[in-house]
C-alpha cells in the first residue's frame, strides 16, 4: 500500500504543475460561483429585513396610533410611556418619541446607529375635516443592525464553502493524479526512450498500468496510447520506405546521368552570394573543356569567368532574362536563355541555359539557382535556314497581300457605290410611285364616276404590285451586297400568323379562298426578326392565294419539331410543282413556266424569302405534288425568354374623318407631291394646308405662321430635312411644333435614325392617306387636351 501511495504523493507535490493549475482553476471557479450565490442570498435577506421594518412601521400606524393618540390627549404619562416602551421592543426599532409643537414630550430607547430608517406620523384627534393634530409620532429603526446580521451570515457561509471547496479540490487533484497524470508521465518516458536508429525500438508497444477494459472505455488515454503506437508503426514504415527511396534515388541519379548524356545536356549550380558557378562534367564536355581530371567531378569558376565566355551581342539579353527571373516571386517561375558561348577551340556555339531560383535569404534576395545547359547549335542553324525561307515567303505573301488589298478596296468601293445606288434608286422610284398611288387613293375617296373609281382601283392595285416588286428587288440587292441586317427577338407566332393573314386578305379582297389558321396550343416563342418573318409569310400567303382556285382552302399551320425548332407551313390547293423543277424554285425571276399564264408575278418573292430566312438562321423548303398543291415551310429556332403578344396595328386603315381644325405646313420640293397633298387636304375641310418649296422657306413659314404641325421631306435643296428639324428645335417659336417626316427613304436604319433625331412620326412614300390622317388627327386630339 505504501509503495502505491509514495509515487502518488510525489506526483501530487512535485512537478505536477498541470494538476495544480486544475486545482487553482477549480478553487477560483467554485469561489466565484459561491460568492455570487452568497451575495444574492444575503442581498435578498437584507431587502427582506428592510421590508420587515417597513411592515413594522405600517403595523404601528394601523394598530397603536388610535390608543396612543387618546393617551396623549388625556395626558396619561404612564399609559403613553408604557406604549412607547412596548413599541421600542419591536425588531430593529432603536428610538420612538412623541413630539408636541416640535419638542419631544415622551420617548423610549436611544438612536445610536449611523444608518437608519424613520417614520413621522401625525396624531389626529377626531376624524373627518374637523380633526385636530395634537402631536407627532417619530419612529427610528436601525439599518446597521440589519447590515451586522448580513456580515455575520457572510462570514459563516464563506468559511463553510471554503472548507467544502478545498475538500472537493483535493479530491479532484487526487483523481487527476491517479487517473491521468501518472499515465501521461509513463507515456512521456516511453516516447523519450525511442531510438529512431534502432529498428527494434520502433517495433515496441506502449502499455499502461491499468485494466484493458472498463466502463467508459476507450477514453482519451486509450486514444493517446493508440496514437503513440500508430506513430511508431508509421516511423517504422517510413524508415523502410527511406531505405528503398535511397536505393531508388541512386538508380534515378544513374538514369538522370544517362538521360543528360543522351540529350546533350549538363547540370549547373550557381552560388549567387559568392559569385561561384559549378559546372558538371557534361557541361564541360559540351563546351569542349573535358579533361581526365575534370571528368571526375564538376569544375568551379568565378561567375565572371563564365560570363566572359558569352558572345557580347547576347550578354545584355542574358542578364535581362536572369534579372526578370529574380524579380519574379512565383514558385513555379523558370527562365530560359539562348546565347552563344566560346569553346576551347575559340568557336562560338549556341547554348540553351534553363533554370530556376531555389533559395532566397530572409530579405528575399537570391542565394542559389540550379538548372541545365544544352547544345542547340544545330537547331539554331536549322532555324536560321527556316527563317530565311520564311523571309522569302513573307516577301511573296506581302506582294500577294497588296494585290488582294487592292482588289478588296476596289470591291468595297464597288459595294459602296452599289449601296448608294440602291438607296438613291429606292428614293427615286418611290417618289413617282407616291404620285401614282396618291392620286389613285384620292380618286377612290372622291365622288367620281364609278367607272373612274374602278379604273383608279386598278391603278392602285397595279401600283401596289409595282411597289412590292421594287421593294423586293431592292431587298434582294441589299442582301447580295451585305447591307440588309435582321434583328432577332423573341416572337410569338399565333398573333403574327393572324396579322399576315389579315394583310393578305386586305390586299387581295377579290380572291374567294378560305384561310384556315391552325397553330398548335402552347407554342414556344421563336427567335426571328418580326418584320422580316411577317414579310416571308405574306409572300407565301400571296403565292398560295394566286395559285389556289376560287373556293379553295389555304391552311396555315405551326407545330414544334423533335429538335426544338418550330415549323410554320402554308399549304395551298394549287397546281403543284413538278419534281424536275423544284431545284429552280428559289432562283430570282424564275416562275417555272407560269410567266405565260394570266397569274401575275415576278419570281422575286420566293427568292427573297429564302434569303431572309437564311439571314435569320432558319431553313426554308417546299413539299409539292403536281396537280394537288404545295406546302411551303420554314423552320424557326426557339427563343429562350417568353414574350407578350404584340398588339396588332394596321397602317392601311381608311382615312379618319377629322373632328378638329388643324393648320399644317408641308415642306416639299417636288411640285407633284405638293399638288397631291393639296388635293388630299381639299377632302378634309377642317384642315388648312400651308406649302413651302425648300427648307429655308419652310423655316420662315414656320416662324411666321406657327402651324399646328409640320410635314417635312428629308431630301430638300439647300438644307435637308434633318437640318430643318434641328433649326426648328433651336428656335423658341417653333420648339414645340410636332414634325412628321414624310420621305421616300424606307430603309429600317433610316426610320430609326429619323425617330432618334426627334420626328414625332416617320411616314414613308408612297404615302397612305389613312395612316397620314390618323397621325394628324391624333396630334389635333393631343392639342385639344
Amino acid at each position: 500500500m505504501l509503495g502505491r501511495w509514495l509515487p502518488l504523493q510525489q506526483g501530487l507535490l512535485h512537478g505536477n504543475g498541470l494538476a495544480r493549475r486544475v486545482l487553482v482553476y477549480v478553487v477560483l471557479f467554485s469561489s466565484a460561483i459561491t460568492a455570487l450565490i452568497t451575495a444574492a442570498e444575503l442581498y435578498a435577506g437584507y431587502r427582506r429585513d428592510l421590508r420587515a421594518i417597513d411592515s413594522a412601521f405600517e403595523f404601528v400606524g394601523a394598530n397603536y396610533l388610535p390608543s396612543l393618540t387618546n393617551s396623549v390627549w388625556n395626558v396619561d404619562d404612564i399609559q403613553v410611556q408604557s406604549q412607547l416602551d412596548a413599541l421600542a421592543s419591536l425588531p430593529d426599532v432603536e428610538y420612538i418619541a412623541i413630539l408636541e409643537d416640535g419638542q419631544t414630550r415622551w420617548f423610549a430607547g436611544r438612536a445610536v446607529s449611523l444608518r437608519t430608517r424613520e417614520m413621522m406620523v401625525p396624531l389626529v384627534r377626531g376624524s373627518g375635516p374637523g380633526g385636530q393634530t395634537i402631536g407627532q409620532l417619530r419612529i427610528v429603526a436601525s439599518v446597521d443592525r440589519v447590515l451586522g446580521r448580513v456580515w455575520a451570515r457572510l462570514a459563516e457561509v464563506l468559511l463553510a464553502n471554503a472548507v467544502k471547496t478545498m475538500l472537493v479540490a483535493g479530491f479532484l487533484l487526487v483523481c487527476f493524479q491517479v487517473l491521468i497524470t501518472q499515465h501521461l508521465a509513463k507515456v512521456a518516458r516511453f516516447v523519450r526512450g525511442i531510438d529512431l536508429q534502432d529498428p527494434a525500438a520502433l517495433l515496441r508497444r506502449l502499455e499502461l498500468d491499468r485494466r484493458e477494459r472498463g466502463r467508459w472505455r476507450p477514453d482519451i488515454l486509450d486514444t493517446v496510447v493508440e496514437a503513440t503506437n500508430g506513430l511508431l508503426r508509421s516511423l517504422h514504415e517510413a524508415r523502410q520506405r527511406l531505405v528503398l527511396s535511397q536505393a531508388e534515388l541512386a538508380e534515378s541519379e544513374a538514369r538522370l546521368r544517362l538521360g543528360l548524356e543522351a540529350a546533350g545536356a549538363g547540370l549547373w549550380d550557381w552560388d549567387i552570394v559568392h559569385a561561384r558557378l559549378y559546372l558538371g562534367p557534361d557541361c564541360l564536355r559540351i563546351l569542349g573543356r573535358e579533361t581526365s581530371a575534370e571528368a571526375a567531378g564538376p569544375r568551379q569558376h568565378d561567375y565572371a569567368y563564365w560570363e566572359a565566355q558569352i558572345h557580347p551581342d547576347d550578354l545584355a539579353q542574358a542578364r535581362s532574362a536572369i534579372r526578370r527571373h529574380f524579380e519574379d516571386s512565383r514558385p513555379e517561375a523558370r527562365f530560359t536563355v539562348e546565347m552563344r558561348m566560346r569553346n576551347d577551340l575559340g568557336d562560338w556555339r549556341w547554348m540553351s541555359w534553363r533554370g530556376r531560383l531555389v533559395e532566397r535569404d530572409a530579405r528575399g534576395a537570391p542565394r542559389r539557382a540550379v538548372g541545365t545547359m544544352a547544345d542547340i547549335h544545330q537547331r539554331k542553324q536549322a532555324e536560321s535556314a527556316v527563317l530565311e525561307v520564311n523571309r522569302q515567303l513573307e516577301a511573296r505573301v506581302r506582294e500577294r497581300t497588296q494585290a488582294l488589298e487592292q482588289a478588296r478596296d476596289e470591291a468595297e468601293r464597288a459595294s459602296q457605290a452599289k449601296s448608294e445606288f440602291l438607296s438613291r434608286m429606292s428614293h427615286e422610284l418611290r417618289t413617282p410611285m407616291n404620285a401614282i398611288l396618291g392620286f389613285a387613293q384620292l380618286m377612290n375617296l372622291s365622288n367620281a364616276d364609278p367607272t373612274l373609281q374602278r379604273w383608279s382601283a386598278e391603278i392602285e392595285h397595279a401600283g401596289e404590285h409595282l411597289l412590292k416588286l421594287i421593294d423586293e428587288l431592292l431587298d434582294l440587292s441589299r442582301i447580295e451586297v451585305g447591307k440588309l441586317q435582321v434583328h432577332l427577338d423573341p416572337v410569338l407566332l399565333a398573333p403574327l400568323l393572324h396579322d399576315a393573314v389579315g394583310i393578305v386578305q386586305a390586299a387581295l379582297p377579290r380572291q374567294k379562298v378560305q384561310f384556315d389558321v391552325r397553330p398548335e396550343a402552347s407554342l414556344p416563342a421563336v427567335s426571328a426578326d418580326p418584320l422580316r418573318l411577317k414579310q416571308i409569310l405574306v409572300n407565301l400567303l400571296s403565292n398560295a392565294v394566286k395559285y389556289t382556285p376560287g373556293g379553295g382552302r389555304i391552311v396555315i399551320g405551326a407545330q414544334p419539331l423533335a429538335d426544338g425548332r418550330v415549323r410554320v407551313s402554308v399549304t395551298d390547293q394549287g397546281l403543284g410543282i413538278p419534281k424536275d423543277r423544284l431545284d429552280r424554285l428559289f432562283q430570282p425571276f424564275e416562275r417555272l413556266g407560269r410567266e405565260d399564264t394570266a397569274i401575275e408575278g415576278t419570281g422575286v418573292g420566293l427568292s427573297l424569302s429564302k434569303r431572309l430566312a437564311e439571314l435569320m438562321g432558319c431553313e426554308m423548303g417546299v413539299d409539292s405534288v403536281e396537280g394537288r398543291g404545295s406546302t411551303f415551310w420554314i423552320d424557326l429556332l426557339p427563343a429562350a425568354p417568353p414574350v407578350a403578344a404584340p398588339a396588332a396595328v394596321s397602317s392601311d386603315a381608311a382615312p379618319l374623318e377629322p373632328q378638329r381644325g388643324l393648320r399644317v405646313l408641308y415642306v416639299e420640293d417636288n411640285p407633284t407631291n405638293r399638288t397631291l397633298m393639296e388635293a388630299f387636304f381639299q377632302t378634309q375641310p377642317a384642315w388648312r394646308l400651308l406649302l413651302a418649296e425648300d427648307g429655308e422657306r419652310g423655316l420662315a413659314a414656320a416662324r411666321a405662321e406657327s402651324p399646328d404641325a409640320i410635314l417635312l421631306d428629308l431630301h430638300l435643296p439647300g438644307i435637308d430635312g434633318y437640318e430643318v428639324l434641328r433649326a426648328l428645335r433651336e428656335s423658341p417659336q417653333t420648339v414645340d411644333i410636332p414634325v412628321i417626316a414624310l420621305t421616300a427613304d424606307a430603309k429600317a436604319d433610316e426610320r430609326e435614325r429619323g425617330l432618334l433625331a426627334g420626328f414625332a412620326q416617320y411616314i414613308t412614300k408612297p404615302v397612305k392617306f389613312g395612316e397620314l390622317a390618323a397621325a394628324l388627327d391624333r396630334l389635333a386630339a393631343e392639342m385639344a387636351r
